[in-house]
């Protein structure tokens, strides 16, 4: 038994081409404009590791740098005394 409304017509609905061609149309422009919001946060996620990275390499040549002075400064201090 087909769906009916009050006066027992049929319910039908239509759909073009045009409406479906329309809506694969705009599924497309949604997947695109996806594409370029997840290709910037990549490219953001590589700068920013890039910035951690160094950060990193700078923190652990550090406490080297600052061995390598104190220990410049101690031979200093022992041959001026």
């Amino acid at each position: 038994m087909s769906p009916s409304d009050q006066d027992g017509d049929r319910l039908e609905v239509t759909i073009s081409a045009r409406e479906i061609y329309d809506q694969v149309t705009g599924a497309r422009h949604d997947l695109h404009d996806m594409r370029q919001d997840l290709e910037a946060v990549i490219h953001t996620q590589e700068a920013q590791g890039n910035r951690v990275d160094r950060l990193e390499r700078w923190m652990a040549a550090l406490p080297l740098t600052v061995l390598g002075t104190l220990g410049a400064l101690y031979l200093a201090a022992t041959k001026g005394a």
